[in-house]
């Protein structure tokens, strides 16, 4: 049971002291659980806020819908919001309806949220 671990002190990456886990989460905007991941995996909290691991680059392939592209189906899929598994499905039957569609939807979103 790892519930009395919760109210343990915790130095931030900053080298910051906070009093325990919820502290150290309302502080630096994540959940509790991230605290105790980061404690549990690594021991510290040094990457906290780093952007995850991705999977090996060179196993990347570009997909490009019309004149624009994208690094991944994956960040693709991220883009307009749907699960990655969905959209390389799509990819994989060729259909071009829905992948159209989703996009243009991600970009009317993507332009109301600018205006």
């Amino acid at each position: 049971m790892k519930a009395h671990i919760n109210a343990c002190p915790v130095l931030g990456p900053d080298g910051t002291l906070y009093i325990s886990h919820g502290a150290a989460a309302k502080a630096l905007g994540v959940s509790k659980r991230t605290i105790g991941y980061h404690l549990d995996t690594w021991g510290n909290l040094d990457r906290l806020g780093r952007e995850a691991a991705r999977l090996n680059a060179s196993r990347r392939r570009p997909i490009t819908i019309g004149n624009r592209q994208w690094p991944s189906v994956a960040i693709f899929a991220d883009y307009i919001g749907h699960r990655r598994e969905t959209v390389r499905n799509w990819v994989r039957k060729g259909d071009m309806d829905r992948i159209i569609g989703a996009l243009m939807k991600a970009d009317a979103q993507q332009r109301r949220a600018a205006a």
